[in-house]
């Protein structure tokens, strides 16, 4: 199509009128060949009929001449006919033959332009699916963004775990460390806590043997000052109490110190001196013979509760209480 453009009318009306007046018949292959072979047969045969009209419009107009004039000129004119024909004849084989070459180029571009058609349907089907591809295209460029983006928020979210991770990991090796310590510190504790549950335990049995021994004590101690009383009053009787009256006390008395025969002995001087007219014992010596009965009357105590204490103490060291002084006594 582009070379179809190169050839102009001009072009071919100047060629048929040189080859005209040459001699010759401009024919299309003739004035194709003079244009230099371009340009499609088409079209050098548009503008050659082109031409062809434009010279029978220039032909000048019959005039009215005499009738043997007409004879002559119909005479002339058969036989120029017949020429004339015998010319067209050819000129028919020759437009024939190139109407066959019309019909051939022409049959040639038809299977050009099919063929081009063909190349095109081929050429759009392939830029369609190239267009397809490039949306598809475009698209996964797109998806893969917002992956890409999801990807980034995701590493970033990892990224922050990892630090929530790497700092609750220092944490629990600050709380391991720390409760390392307070184990230690647990199992001290726990050491000195027994220890001291342990020593509380025999204070407590020390401050019962204790208690017990206060107790014991203060027992003694009221029985002691119950003899004392007892004593005491029998020492503030009357000094006119006759002799058989001591005797009564020193009998009293026996039984705390039954091996002491000397109080009945004692009592016994001063009744005879009584009987044979005697003075009465003086105060010194009944308030000696009452200060002996007194410190008998301990001893024999002493003798008696001595056993009992000395079986408590037994138990008390059988069952592992020390006690709390080295002496009961």
């Amino acid at each position: 199509m582009s070379r179809t453009a190169l050839i102009t009318y001009e072009q071919i009306a100047a060629a048929a009128d040189n080859a005209a007046a040459s001699g010759l018949r401009p024919t299309m292959r003739l004035i194709r060949e003079r244009i230099g072979n371009v340009g499609s047969i088409g079209t050098v045969a548009h503008f050659l009929q082109q031409w062809r009209t434009e010279k029978q419009r220039m032909t000048d107009p019959a005039l009215s001449l005499p009738v043997d004039m007409q004879r002559s000129i119909i005479a002339f004119t058969e036989q120029h006919v017949s020429g004339a024909r015998a010319r067209f004849e050819v000129d028919l084989d020759e437009q024939q033959q190139e109407n066959a070459d019309l019909a051939g180029e022409n049959e040639r571009l038809c299977e050009q332009v099919e063929t081009l058609r063909t190349e095109l349907e081929i050429k759009a089907a392939k830029q369609t699916r190239v267009e397809k591809r490039l949306r598809q295209l475009e698209a996964d460029l797109e998806q893969a963004r917002a992956e890409n983006g999801r990807d980034q928020q995701r590493a970033e979210q990892a990224r922050m775990n990892l630090a929530r991770e790497q700092l609750r990991l220092e944490w629990l090796l600050r709380m391991d460390m720390e409760l390392a310590e307070l184990r230690v510190t647990v199992a001290s504790e726990r050491t000195t806590r027994v220890s001291a549950e342990q020593n509380a335990a025999v204070l407590a049995s020390q401050r019962n043997d204790l208690i017990e021994r206060l107790e014991e004590a203060r027992a003694l101690g009221a029985s002691d000052r119950s003899l004392i009383t007892q004593l005491r009053d029998r020492l503030d009787t009357p000094r006119h109490e006759p002799v058989g009256g001591r005797a009564v006390i020193a009998g009293a008395a026996s039984p705390v110190q039954p091996q002491a025969p000397t109080i009945p002995a004692q009592d016994e001087q001063p009744a005879r001196h009584a009987n044979g007219g005697s003075p009465a014992v003086p105060d010194e010596e009944v308030f000696a013979s009452s200060k002996g009965q007194d410190d008998a009357s301990h001893q024999a105590y002493a003798t008696v509760t001595r056993p009992a204490r000395a079986a408590k103490s037994g138990d008390r060291r059988a069952h592992g209480v020390a006690p709390a002084h080295k002496d009961d006594a």
